[in-house]
């Protein structure tokens, strides 16, 4: 191994570690959507996902995803590089996410729509 190749190793292998690249890619593919019927509302469901909780707007299936960045580093942008979504083919009747219920409630709370 030449001099020139240990001088390019010890330069670029400690600069592509501290880089601070992350990448995560996530995908759904229409298998994996689980379509259900209660009362009337259509409840969509992927496996591993949450469902939206803000009362009144439709629950849908999300995924929150969380980094942990090392303490004292610092970054100069967030960049999204590709955001894609598809039309499912028909009219669906999502069920609206509803106020949180405490377990002690002896009555079902007001419905929210």
């Amino acid at each position: 191994m030449s001099k020139y190749t240990m001088f390019l190793i010890c330069i670029i292998v400690p600069v592509t570690m501290f880089a601070g690249i992350i990448d995560n890619n996530s995908y759904v593919s229409n298998g994996e959507l689980i379509f259900e019927v209660h009362n009337g509302y259509d409840h969509v469901s992927i496996p591993n996902y949450t469902h939206l909780e803000e009362p009144g707007h439709p629950k849908l299936p999300v995924k929150y995803l969380s980094f942990v960045i090392p303490p004292g580093s610092k970054f100069d942008r967030i960049e999204i590089l590709r955001e894609e979504g598809k039309y499912l083919p028909g009219t669906f009747n999502i069920f609206p996410s509803q106020e949180p219920q405490p377990i002690s409630a002896s009555q079902p709370g007001e419905y929210t729509l």
